[in-house]
């Protein structure tokens, strides 16, 4: 069984990690959004966090595949 000890180290490890390693980014959604993409994610068997990555991922591929900035495509 683990002791309060063992879980506080290994809290304080993960706390330290995240601060090392991860920057947060805040993320402003409409209600309406935010329901569409939470459903989307459930759809999908993915957490909101992990899709949202996904779709960034997604985006970055193929924006390097394209080799253009959204600013500059035509309207």
């Amino acid at each position: 069984m683990a002791t309060r000890d063992t879980y506080t180290g290994r809290k304080d490890y993960f706390i330290n990690y995240a601060k090392e390693n991860l920057k947060r980014v805040p993320l402003d959604l409409t209600k309406d959004r935010f329901e569409e993409v939470k459903r989307a994610a459930q759809e999908q068997g993915e957490s909101m966090n992990g899709y949202i990555k996904k779709a960034i991922e997604i985006r970055m591929k193929m924006d390097r595949q394209n080799g253009t900035k959204e600013h500059e495509k035509a309207p």
